[in-house]
């Protein structure tokens, strides 16, 4: 089954998904070791604490994000990525935003909307929606705890902030969780843009199906790219 899955992976052609080049399964079925191509400037985490970029380009890695979660949510059955943080985004040469680690060494799930590549709730806590806490098979059936995560992503990435800043332990980061509390209220964005303020905040309804697709998403942040664009030529 994991081979199965792990050749329909190995299809999938984007320029901000990490391609799969290749794996590794032991004779008992028990490891599974991926290849890809090794990446020079690291995840995105460490590439914002080195880099230090614009503003601009902050939102252009964003926008190579959400490009790449697009196109796993629109694929057929959809792909959920299920552990969406900026340690598992890593920047190429060109310095382009790609999606990596899938989780495939560990399963690949079917479930009623498409192939999860997370295994079970073992993602990052601090991005965790609400759904996932009372997802008590584990079946991470839902495309959009991907949409909460990916808001949690742009948050860390605009503001050097991890989702719930103020929590310093999982006791405190679960209640807040479960309690429908966002990661961040959305004025802690430096910028005026009041259309990628709103659309963080749809990303963390507590209501799965009232939050915006991938695709939606890239619309917002291609309008946000270019008024930035705009300002950066005006000198605004």
């Amino acid at each position: 089954r994991l081979a199965r899955e792990l050749r329909v992976w190995a299809r999938l052609q984007h320029p901000h998904v990490l391609p799969l080049l290749g794996y590794y399964l032991d004779e008992n079925l028990k490891i599974a070791v991926l290849i890809s191509d090794y990446q020079t400037h690291g995840d995105l985490r460490d590439y914002i604490e080195q880099e230090n970029p614009s503003w601009a380009m902050r939102l252009q890695l964003i926008r190579d994000t959400t490009d790449g979660l697009a196109y796993l949510h629109g694929e057929n059955p959809p792909i959920r990525h299920g552990d969406l943080k900026t340690g598992n985004i890593l920047i190429n040469a060109k310095r382009q935003a790609m999606l990596a680690d899938f989780g495939l060494s560990k399963s690949l799930e079917d479930g009623p909307t498409g192939l999860s590549t997370s295994d079970g709730l073992k993602g990052t806590l601090r991005y965790y929606s609400p759904e996932l806490m009372d997802d008590q098979e584990g079946t991470g059936r839902y495309l959009t705890s991907d949409i909460w995560a990916w808001a949690c992503l742009a948050l860390e990435v605009l503001t050097d902030r991890i989702p719930y800043a103020g929590k310093n332990t999982e006791h405190a980061i679960i209640v807040a969780i479960v309690m429908g509390e966002p990661p961040s209220e959305t004025d802690c964005l430096p910028i005026p843009i009041l259309d990628l303020r709103l659309l963080l905040a749809k990303c963390w309804s507590r209501e799965p199906d009232e939050r915006p697709s991938a695709g939606y998403c890239l619309r917002i942040l291609n309008s946000a790219l270019s008024a930035s664009q705009t300002d950066d030529r005006t000198g605004t």
